[in-house]
């Protein structure tokens, strides 16, 4: 058959190496191998180059893996890593405490998570950002009464993370302190 007319579980990894100003890409075949399996490790040639600036792996399932400093002349395995499914509070839930704990549920091959808190849906500042979780909730207090904060959560482990996970709106209570 013709390319185009492979059903799409035919398609594998689009990996993406770039160190300075050079890209390199590389397209896994999700069929030409044994029993439909790769034969091959993608391979990558940077001359003298040390470190990889960022490794992107598109997977088939349209989930995006990036890893940043990666040592050259070694092998790695990525595994793909499905984003966390974000559990409480419900999206735009209004009158939340202006303390709270935020959960997710758990994802398999999750070593930690990273949890984002910000006021801006774009997340180019955050009031609470770690990646260094290793729960599924996360306790976040001090934050603004009567203000909309946006929060989103993704896996890591050894070689890779995850998409974020779709992002989730919550509003704070309004402060209801007697004015004297």
């Amino acid at each position: 058959r013709k390319r185009h007319d492979l059903p799409t579980w035919y398609d594998g990894a689009k990996v993406t190496a770039t160190t300075g100003a050079t890209t390199q890409r590389r397209d896994m075949d999700g069929g030409s191998g044994f029993a439909s399996q790769p034969s091959l490790p993608v391979e990558f040639g940077f001359g003298s180059t040390t470190t990889v600036d960022q490794l992107t792996i598109t997977w088939p399932s349209g989930n995006t893996n990036t890893l940043t400093s990666v040592a050259t002349n070694q092998t790695i395995t990525v595994t793909e890593l499905a984003a966390p499914t974000l559990s409480s509070p419900a999206d735009a839930a209004t009158g939340q405490p202006v303390s709270l704990t935020l959960s997710w549920n758990a994802a398999s091959g999750a070593t930690s998570y990273r949890l984002q808190v910000s006021t801006v849906s774009n997340f180019s500042s955050t009031v609470f950002d770690n990646a260094a979780l290793t729960g599924t909730s996360q306790a976040v207090g001090s934050l603004s009464y009567n203000t909309t904060y946006y929060w989103r959560v993704r896996v890591n482990n050894a070689n890779s993370a995850s998409a974020y996970s779709t992002t989730r709106s919550f509003t704070t209570v309004p402060n209801t302190a007697p004015v004297a």
